[in-house]
């Protein structure tokens, strides 16, 4: 019988090949069957005390994944966003199809009408918003959208714990502090120059409508670092804006620490503009490109 794969480790199972010692406490997953768009969210990442090493070298390399396992395909992984709430530790991974039949390598089977099922598991409780249980399954009508959450029943060793702050830790690691370079008055009036001067485009194959503009040899995008915050159609108060993607023959990110963000990573500090390190760091580069934009403001 085929491995069924569950929504509470897909992180895991969806992106690495290795034995990773992490889990979700539960998972949500919505499958928009008119844009073909998978959103699977895991919530309170854990592992086990005995394994904290391995967990902290798997998230580390969960944190770089940037397309989904071999076989996994055609299903392709279009953005993962790690974030903190209520104190834990949660994923976010945003997936495309192009034929509901892909959905096979996630569990989800379509029968020649298109009905979509899950299996169903006595030991996850599930809460559906669409769907119906029948028998050993969860059931889906013709194109009707997928949307429900489910946890597991069992009970969790005193060993757990969180990954939050091994999170908070690596992720401190791949920030460069620019600041004496492009300073936070810099910052702000970049996006004030953007939003006044820019256009709307699209990027990063989830994020639409994003304040753009475009310099001689390079375009600046205007992002927010909420995940909830990736459909710009209608704009967002400026201090909601606080990354900057240049995008040239290199990527690069700029993250804005100031009194509108909500910074709760000790590793961090506030008052202070930081690059996210890219491999290879080409940070020759970013300063051209920095240059470039305080002239033009």
């Amino acid at each position: 019988m085929e491995e069924v794969k569950i929504l509470i480790v897909a992180l895991v199972s969806f992106l690495s090949q290795e034995n990773i010692p992490i889990t979700a406490k539960s998972a949500e997953i919505h499958i928009d069957r008119t844009n073909r768009q998978v959103t699977i969210k895991q919530y309170d990442l854990i592992s086990v005390e005995q394994y904290r090493e391995l967990a902290k070298v798997g998230l580390d390399s969960l944190m770089q994944v940037q397309s989904l396992r071999e076989d996994m395909a055609p299903l392709r992984l279009t953005h993962t966003s790690f974030y903190e709430e209520d104190d834990k530790l949660n994923a976010v991974l945003y997936l495309q199809y192009e034929d509901v039949k892909d959905l096979r390598k996630m569990s989800f089977y379509s029968d020649p009408e298109e009905n979509l099922s899950y299996p169903y598991m006595d030991s996850f409780e599930y809460d559906l918003r669409t769907g119906r249980i029948n028998g050993r399954n969860v059931r889906f009508d013709q194109g009707q959208d997928v949307k429900f959450k489910m946890e597991a029943k069992q009970a969790y060793p005193e060993t757990i714990y969180g990954l939050l702050d091994d999170w908070k830790a690596l992720k401190a690691t791949k920030y460069v502090d620019v600041t004496e370079d492009f300073s936070v008055n810099d910052f702000k009036k970049l996006r004030k120059f953007i939003l006044k001067k820019g256009d709307g485009k699209s990027f990063r194959n989830i994020e639409n409508n994003n304040p753009h503009y475009r310099f001689d040899d390079f375009g600046v995008y205007l992002a927010s670092t909420d995940h909830r915050q990736i459909d710009h159609t209608k704009s967002l108060p400026s201090e909601n804006y606080d990354e900057l993607v240049i995008w040239g023959n290199r990527q690069f990110s700029l993250y804005l620490f100031d009194e509108h963000t909500t910074n709760t990573n000790p590793y961090l500090e506030n008052d202070k503009v930081y690059f996210v390190k890219s491999n290879p760091l080409d940070a020759a580069t970013l300063l051209t490109y920095l240059g470039q934009i305080r002239k033009k403001l």
